[in-house]
């Protein structure tokens, strides 16, 4: 999976399970970090860390492979589930 398949999966709660039960069995959401392999990119692929096993690195390694730190799932899910509002002003 990568973070153009992911970003459906963060607008609802059910499906944000569903990711977690397929990619990340045993994860909590809220200890749930996403990052990509080697570099910031639509098409890089994805992975999901515990937070309580890794160093919390914005850049980090494991087994060889490259890992940049993209955001927690509890934040993506913030940030994608937000409805457009209207303009205070309005």
């Amino acid at each position: 999976m990568n973070l153009i398949e992911l970003i459906p999966n963060l607008k609802e709660p059910h499906l944000i399970r569903e990711f977690l039960q397929e990619h990340a069995p045993g994860i909590d959401f809220y200890d749930a970090e996403i990052y990509l392999e080697s570099s910031i990119h639509t098409a890089s692929p994805i992975r999901v860390f515990d937070s309580q096993k890794i160093p919390g690195l914005i850049e980090m390694e494991v087994d060889q492979q490259k890992y940049v730190h993209l955001f927690s799932l509890d934040h993506g899910f913030m940030i994608f589930s937000l409805k457009k509002r209207k303009p205070i002003n309005q």
